[in-house]
């Protein structure tokens, strides 16, 4: 099994082994609960993946590391993608929220 992803941007499908492992663009640094700084070691990063030993199908990995703990979430292709317009719905409300809030504060000054 291959041991780091492949990051290669000509998406090889598979390994010499046969398996695939493939990071899609750049981790996203994020701040854990609570906490208003963001930390190096706590971000979430996206990958296609498959094992032929281990994997019954092909799935998209979600890994989210805050030290010390790292989550995995094992997520099919269309799971994935009603995870993706979901996570776009919420950027947009928070968008909402914030520009109202901006648009309140103008108007108490």
């Amino acid at each position: 099994m291959a041991t780091t992803p492949n990051t290669d941007a000509r998406k090889r499908l598979f390994f010499p082994d046969g398996n695939h492992w493939h990071c899609h663009g750049a981790d996203v640094h994020h701040r854990p609960d609570g906490n208003p700084a963001r930390a190096a070691d706590s971000c979430i990063a996206v990958y296609s993946y498959f094992n032929k030993d281990r994997s019954h199908a092909p799935h998209v990995l979600l890994a989210a590391s805050t030290t010390p703990a790292d989550f995995l979430y094992q997520l099919s292709p269309a799971d994935a993608r009603t995870f993706a317009a979901t996570l776009i719905e919420a950027a947009n409300t928070a968008d909402e929220v914030r520009n109202a809030l901006q648009a309140q504060q103008q108007r108490g000054r």
